[in-house]
């Protein structure tokens, strides 16, 4: 005999639960700080939903580390001498949830990829490469600064999460819609910041006169170095991938408003390698896609032609109004990219500037080349008018490929490079065989950020910035989900679902 009971539908059962709920709560808060109950609460809510929404988790931790919030406002929780940040939380917790699903369910599928390896051996290298030094007693390693370089590589792991725990169509979505949506708000809130100009500052990172030698730019504020900075980026080259794929019609005038948006933000950080990166995608997407999809690309630098006036003209009537210094300045940015100074001048180059950075770390290299010199250590002595009491970079260097070279030694990094470029050569190879449109222009546009990300490296530490490696981690797997959900048989590459009870092919 069945028993069935809807207690659902019993306002007593509903109110006598709901009392009980209050007066277990009311018990807490005469024995604890009734803020730390109510985080308790809100924490076990929100443990509660991400067992049904993993994909929320994913993007709460965008929103910490990625959006706008400072890295020093990051809720912590302090255990012992190490403080955990919250999103260190979510994603340890997201990993026991993977680990419940593979106990409790005898079904459950653990996945990999290609890149699942290298990225694994690249982590544990790391971490390896690191202990060894702090059981040598390395003089040059601060322990904080190796979990805090620890945890920039433990973000990654983002991918392995995403993989496992995002297996619907309805899951993506709402990532990517999420995630789109996290860019648009970061964005409008960049050109907020560059509205209100220096005199009141709510970002974090550089909020500074674009030029504070040339009088002529007084008004003109770069935004840069943000937490938004790796969101904005990544969305602007995908979110330019899928409109120019897709046709002018009314329905696409929402997307070109979000894209304006986002290229607005992009604009303002005045960062030359960002801007290079994100020409180099559009002209690759250009060359790659067949003859008739060209014309779509066609179409829309027609409409943009007419556009262009639109926005330079006001600009060259009233060079010194705020708007016509924008443009100018932005004109002049672009333009010394073209310069040869830009890379020769000991005066002028930035580039030429950092080589003390080289002088310093290739020795680094030749001396570790296995294990390297640990996470978080330091290579190189405090200089004079390089570091400074706000800033001591002896562990810094804006060559992301020589950071990992010199902390993890050769091997880490040719670790990172495998799982890296495997990504970008099976995004080249595999994004036609998307059968889904708008998933294909998607895949296609993180494959060219995986790209940019190899490329920009040289010149900023992006693969070593907390801000930017969870949203790395994020498209490595949304471009696997992608391809196991919409990815066409005939396909060359197939990216193999294996079971948990088997054992594991790399």
């Amino acid at each position: 005999m069945k028993f069935s009971y809807d207690w659902k539908n019993q306002t007593i059962q509903q109110m006598s639960i709901a009392a009980l709920c209050g007066l277990v709560l009311g018990l807490f808060c005469l024995f604890l700080d009734p803020r730390l109950v109510m985080v308790g609460v809100f924490g076990l809510l929100g443990a509660a939903i991400l067992i049904r929404y993993p994909e929320l988790g994913i993007l709460t931790i965008i929103i910490f580390l990625s959006t706008v919030i400072n890295e020093e406002s990051m809720p912590v929780i302090d255990v012992g001498p190490l403080m955990v940040y919250i999103t260190d939380v979510i994603t340890i917790w997201l990993f026991i949830i993977l680990v419940v699903r593979m106990l409790v369910d005898p079904e459950y599928e653990l996945r990999f990829n290609k890149i699942t390896l290298p990225l694994l051996l690249f982590f544990l290298w790391s971490a390896t490469s690191t202990t060894i030094r702090v059981i040598q007693g390395s003089s040059g390693l601060n322990l904080g600064n190796a979990v805090q370089e620890f945890r920039i590589i433990a973000y990654y792991m983002v991918f392995f999460i995403l993989i496992n725990l995002i297996r619907d169509e309805k899951q993506l979505n709402r990532l990517l819609n999420g995630l789109f949506l996290l860019a648009t708000i970061t964005s409008l809130t960049n050109i907020a910041q560059y509205a209100l100009g220096q005199n009141f500052t709510f970002l974090s990172g550089r909020v500074e006169p674009f030029s504070g030698e040339d009088p002529q730019f007084s008004n003109v504020t770069r935004i840069t170095d943000n937490p938004g900075e790796g969101l904005i980026t990544t969305s602007f080259i995908v979110l330019t991938v899928k409109l120019f794929q897709s046709k002018f019609t009314m329905r696409n005038i929402a997307r070109f408003v979000q894209w304006v948006i986002v290229a607005g933000a992009l604009l303002i950080s005045f960062n030359r390698t960002h801007w290079g990166v994100a020409a180099i995608s559009v002209l690759i997407t250009f060359l790659m896609t067949k003859p008739e999809r060209r014309k779509q690309i066609l179409t829309w630098a027609l409409y943009l032609s007419w556009i262009i006036p639109l926005v330079l003209i006001p600009a060259f009537i009233a060079p010194q109004s705020e708007y016509g210094q924008l443009i100018n300045a932005s004109l002049l940015r672009i333009s010394t990219v073209f310069s040869p100074e830009a890379y020769t001048s000991t005066t002028e180059s930035t580039i030429v500037w950092r080589n003390f950075e080289y002088d310093y770390g290739l020795p680094q290299i030749a001396n570790h080349p296995l294990f390297g010199l640990g996470l978080g250590s330091n290579y190189r002595p405090f200089i004079e008018g390089i570091d400074y009491t706000e800033f001591q970079g002896q562990g810094y260097t804006h060559n992301g490929h020589l950071w990992i070279a010199m902390k993890t030694g050769l091997v880490g990094w040719f670790f990172f490079l495998t799982f890296l470029i495997t990504f970008i050569t099976n995004g080249f190879r595999n994004w036609r065989a998307v059968s889904n449109p708008r998933m294909q222009t998607i895949y296609l546009g993180f494959t060219l950020v995986g790209l940019s990300i190899l490329l920009a490296s040289i010149l900023h530490p992006i693969v070593m910035t907390i801000f930017w490696t969870p949203v790395i981690g994020t498209f490595l797997g949304i471009n696997d989900v992608i391809f196991r959900l919409y990815g066409s048989e005939e396909s060359s590459v197939q990216v193999a679902a294996m079971p948990v009870s088997q054992p594991t092919e790399a």
